[in-house]
């Protein structure tokens, strides 16, 4: 049954603890799909990036693993795991007026294209990307995932990630 369209999840503690150490062998596509979830996301915008039975079978199976939890639930009663809710900064609204796009959306848009560049050996980066605060973190890794992209790709496959992601923070 599809979930949702207006549903949103966040990663729980098991969820952020499994992107950082990978003990839980979760296969490429399902991470990728952990890496997006950001407790903004709408499995609507989701949608837009996986087959919609893809996307809720991944769902389902990170929700069942316990690695995410739909935004809103209640919190874990003592005693056991807690939830840690990963949350991104909300953007100044002037940021919409000078033409500038929010930090989650630029994050998101970095990941999908390090991601479509690499395949799972962008994981590690795009975890990182994911996990900036400030527009200048996330400046700080485009040459590094611009390496990545390169070195899995060569260098026209690195000329098309910087091409697709243009100026960041423009």
């Amino acid at each position: 049954m599809p979930l949702p369209s207006d549903l949103v999840f966040r990663k729980t503690e098991k969820g952020v603890l499994e992107l950082r150490h990978r003990t839980h062998g979760l296969n490429a596509r399902v991470r990728q799909v952990l890496i997006l979830l950001d407790g903004h996301r709408r499995v609507a915008d989701l949608c837009r990036m996986l087959p919609e039975d893809e996307l809720n079978q991944h769902l389902s199976n990170l929700e069942g693993g316990s690695f995410i939890a739909r935004e809103g639930a209640p919190q874990p009663v003592a005693g056991t795991v807690p939830v840690l809710r990963v949350v991104s900064p909300k953007p100044p609204p002037a940021a919409w007026q000078n033409g500038q796009e929010p930090l989650p959306v630029l994050r998101a848009r970095l990941v999908r294209a390090l991601l479509d560049a690499t395949g799972p050996s962008g994981d590690d980066m795009a975890a990182r990307i994911e996990r900036c605060i400030t527009l200048d973190e996330v400046r700080s890794l485009v040459d590094p995932a611009a390496a990545i992209v390169e070195a899995v790709g060569g260098r026209h496959a690195c000329a098309r990630f910087l091409e697709r992601i243009g100026k960041v923070g423009a």
